[in-house]
């Protein structure tokens, strides 16, 4: 038993060393100011089981992530580990078509040891001591994918890229929109002439910019051309995200007179996100279902990795007024993380081969053009905004409890700062389009000599202020539990299931194609603990 104590510190205490050796990561915006602020509190499979309540519960290790003061009731000094296995599965609805994808992942979502102190019931004195506890929980699961296939009817990629670089001189574009110019797919156009078209091309094969009158409005693409109807192309892609975001807590929880139970702790958070999109327009074909065989590929590949850490502190109390009743407060303070990031992406155009391009008079062969972006590299600092928890717990005499939380999150006051970007227009983001939140946990155990039985449910709330789509997270779980005097083991499974959107490019009248996402996971966990 104490060489599985000293192993389970030993991770633990590597586990907080490894916090300082964190990798630069990929750019981030609002969005992801949401992401790392919307966690979940999990904890030990006995905690997943009854819903995540336990504000007012306390007795189990996972109250040092969400309120200390439960620390408080342990009479033995504990060691605990939960290992568990997530099943991702997303269907997606785009453009008419629907797609389904997997995804599965093996984690540790807590670990930990609590050492006891508490006087023995001989002891005088209403101070009855208290517990010290260090651990660490998975607060958050980023691994997800999903893919998406689909014709297009009204626009492209390319739209996106003309409207974007607007009346921009080709010598100042940047991103996206100076490749698709390098790679031909835009170009300037005159568009003041009727009976003119902005691009023609050839019976050799030579697309040719039109010209007019030499005076250039915007930009236009080969796939515009105004002898034709638009070419419209199948449009297919993934999203894959993987990483998770964990806290470390180091606390303290203690009992007077087995009345009022108090406790602090501090947190530290280790976040690792990355994700990978693929984007693919191929298949242009024209409305009358005639194949325009300009390009036989559009392809843009993007990368974004995010690591970093963060501090909070979570303090807290539980107030025993009878046997049957117990009722809880705890609040989490705002996260302050550092955040280091990278992204970059690879815009691959395979043209046709047949096909050239006039350039000032050179004409130019075409095939496949590809081009890595530059690596940017960049770091902020985010404010997660604090928790506020209120939770009741009815005891049933020695048959089980029943209990309850709700929490109070305004994510509309996460904030963003950083010294190598503007993050302005970000914050004005975060206060437009997030809101405050209560969110709902309740659960149940019932006891049968040595066994338990749990269920629970949650409820995260939407947190967008205007949104299509309701992207509340709602959680149903159950599980069992056996306990003797020096041991236990818990098992729980939690469905999760969720809902979002996803828009692969943006048009300024809201034409962009979305990809609604239904996202449903079956997480299935196991707790062993030791008493000592």
């Amino acid at each position: 038993m104490k060489s599985l104590i000293s192993l389970g510190l030993m991770i633990l205490l590597c586990s907080i060393s490894a916090l300082a050796q964190v990798e630069p990561g990929s750019f981030g915006i609002y969005n992801e100011a949401l992401l790392f602020s919307r966690t979940n509190p999990g904890g030990t499979a006995r905690i997943q089981g009854i819903g995540g309540s336990h504000i007012a519960l306390g007795g189990d290790i996972s109250s040092a992530n969400s309120n200390p003061a439960g620390l408080g009731f342990f009479n033995n000094s504990v060691f605990s580990f939960t290992p568990s296995f997530n099943f991702h599965e997303s269907d997606t609805q785009f453009r008419g078509n629907s797609t389904n994808t997997f995804k599965n992942n093996f984690n540790i979502n807590n670990m930990g040891v609590v050492f006891n102190s508490t006087k023995r019931d001989i002891e005088s004195g209403k101070f009855r001591g208290g517990s010290f506890s260090l651990s660490f929980q998975r607060i958050n699961d980023f691994h997800n994918e999903f893919n998406f296939e689909g014709f297009s009817n009204d626009n492209s990629i390319i739209d996106s890229f003309i409207e974007t670089a607007g009346v921009t001189n080709p010598g100042n574009l940047s991103g996206q929109e100076a490749i698709a110019y390098d790679h031909f797919l835009i170009d300037l156009a005159d568009y003041d002439l009727p009976t003119s078209e902005p691009y023609y091309i050839e019976d050799n094969g030579v697309i040719y910019p039109n010209p007019g009158d030499g005076v250039y409005e915007g930009y236009g693409s080969p796939f515009g051309r105004e002898s034709n109807p638009s070419s419209l192309p199948r449009q297919s892609g993934s999203v894959r995200s993987r990483g998770a975001q964990y806290q470390w807590n180091i606390s303290y929880g203690a009992n007077y007179d087995d009345l009022f139970y108090f406790g602090g702790g501090l947190g530290i958070q280790s976040i690792s996100y990355t994700r990978e999109r693929t984007f693919i327009e191929d298949q242009f074909a024209f409305e009358d279902g005639s194949i325009d065989d300009l390009i036989n590929e559009l392809r843009i590949d993007d990368r974004l990795r995010i690591n970093g850490i963060g501090i909070n502190a979570t303090a807290g109390v539980i107030v025993r007024p009878v046997d049957f009743l117990r009722v809880g407060l705890s609040y989490v303070t705002p996260t302050f993380s550092s955040l280091n990031e990278e992204s970059d992406y690879l815009f691959t155009t395979n043209w046709n081969s047949s096909y050239s391009y006039d350039v000032g008079g050179e004409v130019i062969g075409l095939g496949e053009i590809s081009d890595q972006s530059d690596l940017i590299i960049s770091n902020y600092s985010l404010r997660s905004p604090s928790k506020l928890s209120m939770g009741l717990a009815f005891f049933l005499g020695k048959s089980g409890f029943l209990t309850g939380d709700v929490e109070f999150v305004d994510y509309s006051n996460a904030q963003l700062k950083s010294n190598d970007f503007s993050v302005t227009a970000d914050n004005r983001s975060i206060n437009n389009l997030y809101k405050s939140t209560t969110n709902l946990r309740l659960g149940g155990e019932f006891r049968f000599d040595i066994f338990r039985f749990r269920a629970g449910y949650s409820y995260q709330a939407d947190p967008y202020t205007n949104t299509n789509i309701d992207h509340s997270i709602r959680r149903i779980s159950g599980g069992i539990g056996y306990r003797v005097r020096d041991y236990y083991v818990d098992l729980a499974v939690t469905s999760t299931k969720s809902d979002a959107l996803f828009a692969p490019y943006n048009l300024g009248d809201g034409s962009e194609p979305l990809a609604g996402v239904k996202n449903s996971s079956t997480n299935v966990a196991v707790t062993v603990g030791f008493k000592f």
